[in-house]
């Protein structure tokens, strides 16, 4: 996180001439990248995930307002008894989360040296 990134880099920015806005981008952005980029896709796998909150709280709400795709994925499996397509929604979620997140990787691919 921030705490990780040496005071001593700030420092000799600021000797250098450099103001917050350059020190923020040329120093703490690529430090706490492999932080961020282990964030964001965990979040992402996350939030691709939900589905017990929308679940209990509005059953898909009303017009399906609420519903998730793994909502869907477990009334098409267990309410009405189609395993084959269920099964079919739940690989094309996990391809869609693995395209997803070689993409975040390739964005964030520049490397960081301490």
């Amino acid at each position: 996180g921030l705490h990780n990134i040496p005071e001593s880099l700030y420092e000799a920015a600021k000797i250098d001439g450099a103001g917050m806005l350059r020190s923020f981008r040329h120093i703490t952005i690529p430090l706490i990248m492999p932080t961020m980029l282990f964030v964001v896709v965990t979040q992402f796998i996350a939030h691709m995930q939900v589905f017990a909150q929308p679940y209990i709280i509005t059953g898909g709400g009303p017009g399906n307002a609420s519903r998730s795709v793994v909502q869907y994925l477990y009334e098409t499996a267990w309410k009405y008894f189609r395993y084959g397509y269920a099964s079919t929604i739940s690989v094309v979620l996990a391809l869609i989360m693995i395209v997803v997140t070689i993409i975040m990787f390739w964005l964030m691919r520049r490397r960081t040296e301490y």
